[in-house]
């Protein structure tokens, strides 16, 4: 399921961008994009606003974690620095490792691992498993995941990509 994910975006990529996409887009500006896209995370929570009454939106929270992932794949297919089989791994193991009661502890854990990632270039595979204790803590499984990924990458790409069938 999700190993085919990073195909799936690299496709996306090359359409978007052409084959030398990875050229075409500083390393930095995918972080701010991953940032920004924890930060909206947040927001569907609520729970770090006291001054608020909003309400949780766990499938909104859901949909910004796809745009986290779509982004965290598109930084790591730009580095290419280890197997993406790794990766999965990793975020798997954060899917079923015990459940956090808090998933915006796992998420902001995430970010922290993302800035640490692009300075100090560690492992790749070390955020997505806070990425995946944040699904977890969500009570969303990986064929959620996968399905909801799928479902807005077609609605992200161009008309012949969209027509594939997942």
């Amino acid at each position: 399921m999700l190993e085919e994910h990073f195909d799936l975006q690299e496709e996306l990529q090359v359409q978007f961008f052409g084959k030398h996409w990875d050229t075409k887009i500083p390393s930095h500006r995918i972080v701010c994009a991953i940032l920004a896209e924890v930060g909206k995370f947040l927001e569907e929570l609520s729970n770090w606003k006291w001054w608020t009454a909003k309400a949780v939106h766990r499938e909104e929270a859901l949909l910004k974690l796809v745009n986290i992932w779509h982004f965290y794949i598109t930084f790591f297919l730009k580095a290419g620095s280890c197997s993406p089989s790794l990766v999965v791994e990793e975020f798997r193991r954060g899917l079923l490792s015990p459940p956090e009661s808090d998933p915006s502890l796992c998420i902001k854990t995430f970010a922290w691992e993302v800035l640490q990632l692009e300075l100090l270039h560690t492992d790749f595979s070390r955020p997505v498993y806070f990425l995946g204790r944040t699904l977890s803590a969500l009570g969303f499984s990986e064929a959620q995941f996968d399905h909801l990924y799928k479902t807005k990458l077609q609605s992200w790409s161009l008309p012949q990509f969209s027509k594939k069938s997942f």
